[in-house]
């Protein structure tokens, strides 16, 4: 089709695209590392083959853009450094719809966890700091926002919260409206992201153009893109992402530092600077 088509350029905002396509550039968005945190066999099947997919499309595409440096050393490393002139770092934006001012932020005493559910967005070690963070806040309540596409995890998910009796401390919202997640970010005392691989983090910036005070895990792209906006834990650590995080739920001064941070460090990220920088990757002769 492209090729019916005459086409100069053909895109595709995903880790594989269509190899025979003219000119394609292709998007790195999954961290093709996450397969080895991983140890069942159907989900290693599915890494294996987007590892293969991946390289595939960059041996033979015109140029690729990675959504962080972390994702593009991670590529270039994973295949050996041969790629490194035809990988261009452009971050993802942010929706202006999430940007508040001060005076908009709420604080409604609750943590929140945006993410879709798999393994590598580390939720059993969030839950298990929820355990912990109940001695100090007995009704602590933690929100979690996604779809739960890893269905055997969200299964031992569901039985971790029951096994400790959780259920009055914890919430699986499933999908959530975007105008409903913003009053979510809006009036979290602490956004939790607590995954433990990540190119870029959406939910990241989100929160940050919210002004939520952020805990955030020190692993893969999170460092980069956060900055010094946040408190920073171990992610495979549950103490050390309670402490995290009971030091902002407790800490007043701290956390109104931190949302200012998360307000001025989102400005780096806008839709149109994303634009301008894929319209000049794809332009490129």
């Amino acid at each position: 089709l492209a090729r019916r088509l005459n086409v100069d350029v053909t895109f595709s905002p995903a880790n594989y695209g269509p190899v025979l396509a003219p000119n394609h550039v292709i998007m790195i968005r999954n961290a093709v590392n996450v397969g080895f945190i991983e140890r069942r066999p159907v989900k290693l099947a599915y890494w294996a083959l987007l590892y293969l997919a991946t390289l595939a499309s960059l041996l033979t595409s015109k140029s690729a853009i990675a959504v962080s440096e972390y994702a593009k050393n991670g590529i270039v490393g994973a295949f050996h450094g041969v790629l490194d002139g035809r990988v261009s770092v452009v971050p993802h934006g942010v929706d202006d719809a999430y940007r508040v001012v001060a005076s908009e932020t709420g604080d409604e005493g609750f943590l929140l966890a945006v993410s879709d559910i798999y393994v590598q967005k580390n939720f059993i070690n969030l839950l298990k700091a929820v355990v912990i963070l109940r001695r100090d806040i007995p009704d602590i309540r933690l929100k979690i926002a996604g779809v739960p596409v890893d269905l055997d995890y969200f299964e031992d998910l569901k039985r971790f919260v029951k096994d400790n009796d959780l259920g009055a401390n914890v919430e699986f919202l499933g999908l959530v409206a975007s105008d409903i997640l913003r009053d979510l970010y809006v009036g979290c005392r602490v956004f939790v992201f607590p995954s433990s691989v990540e190119t870029f983090g959406n939910p990241l910036v989100e929160a940050m153009a919210c002004g939520a005070a952020i805990a955030c895990s020190n692993t893969a792209a999170m460092p980069e893109v956060l900055g010094d906006a946040g408190q920073y834990f171990d992610p495979y650590d549950s103490g050390q992402i309670a402490a995290s995080i009971l030091q902002l739920m407790t800490d007043d001064t701290l956390r109104q530092e931190m949302r200012q941070r998360a307000r001025k460090r989102s400005a780096h990220y806008s839709w149109k600077l994303t634009e301008q920088k894929t319209v000049s990757v794809l332009m490129r002769r």
